[in-house]
């Protein structure tokens, strides 16, 4: 396949893996080691290696606006629907927390249901933009989600960035062909 790299997959998935594994409870010793504790320092490896990979196998396809939008909506929906899914379990996890104290008189002993996760933590988590916001709501509702939303938005710069360059490239190789010619020129006349 096209822009795959078998040996970048195995240890992107390994990186993934670990970050899963980070943000498990640390219900038992056998999570308590030190590539598990550590298992933050994925994300980065995770990110670089993923953006490698998919430059690899769409910077050749996104020629033209038509192509930024296809490419984007492919990664909308493959990210979209997953995390909507989780936010509406969160969603409903926080309706029952409120339930649980309102209704039954249980005593929270943590923060009030929809403190942290309130109505703007919501709109942001929908919108995909809760770790970009001004608002600071990156670890509301599901905490890890955060990095949806800067994949999301990465994915746009991304398209964009190659769309622009490979313009800007066409303009620096036809820039650099004609010095190319007028040096050729300038010596042969010597």
């Amino acid at each position: 396949m096209r822009g795959r790299i078998e040996a970048l997959e195995g240890l992107r998935g390994w990186a993934a893996l670990l970050v899963v594994f980070y943000h498990l409870p640390k219900w038992h010793s056998f999570l308590d080691v030190p590539i598990i504790v550590n298992g933050h320092y994925m994300v980065p490896l995770f990110f670089v290696l993923s953006g490698f990979v998919i430059h690899t196998a769409y910077a050749h396809r996104i020629n033209n606006v038509g192509a930024l939008l296809r490419f984007q909506t492919l990664r909308f929906w493959r990210l979209y629907p997953v995390h909507l899914l989780i936010l509406a379990v969160y969603l409903a996890l926080e309706c029952i927390r409120w339930i649980a104290v309102h209704r039954f008189a249980v005593s929270d002993v943590r923060l009030a249901p929809f403190t942290q996760n309130g109505g703007t933590a919501l709109i942001q988590q929908i919108m995909l933009i809760q770790a970009i916001g001004p608002t600071g709501n990156a670890q509301t509702f599901n905490g890890p989600a955060w990095s949806i939303s800067v994949e999301f938005y990465t994915y746009l710069i991304f398209g964009l960035l190659v769309l622009i360059s490979r313009r800007w490239l066409t303009y620096a190789l036809v820039v650099l062909i004609e010095v190319d010619r007028f040096c050729e020129t300038a010596c042969w006349e010597r």
